[in-house]
């Protein structure tokens, strides 16, 4: 980008994000999962990619904890992925700092060894995710 942006995050319920969203509170959320038409919410959901799961984490993470903790990758869950979504109000991304994550995040899913088919997650679990104001400086 041609110009300084700041980024700041918060975590949150998709729920509350997917409002804030709606109000034009944050620009973007970023997720492991597309919105549900059950939030009633007018947005939209960007596939970035998808990686494989090296249990406990995905695969694309793997240097990060193994920098952070020493993690060592002992095998992969065969035929589990996950999903990566940006959710955005707008169905064409025009938000010069959205575009950009959006690009740099298909890029490195893009450079990724190709991933096993996809397979639904079974049971439910507590999700977290992140949602981002972004403001030119």
């Amino acid at each position: 980008m041609e110009h300084a942006v700041r980024l700041v995050c918060r975590e949150g319920t998709l729920e509350r994000l997917a409002a804030d969203l709606a109000v034009h509170e944050i620009d973007v959320v970023l997720s492991d999962a597309a919105l549900s038409p059950s939030l009633n919410v007018r947005a939209y959901s960007h596939h970035l990619g998808e990686s494989a799961m090296l249990i406990p984490v995905p695969a694309l993470q793997v240097e990060y904890f193994r920098d952070l903790c020493g993690l060592v990758p002992i095998g992969t869950a065969e035929g589990i992925t996950v999903q990566f979504y940006a959710l955005s109000i707008e169905k064409k991304i025009k938000h010069p700092a959205v575009a950009a994550i959006v690009q740099n995040a298909r890029q490195i899913f893009s450079n990724q060894a190709a991933t096993p088919p996809r397979l639904r997650r079974s049971g439910a679990r507590r999700r977290r995710y992140r949602g981002a104001r972004l403001r030119a400086d």
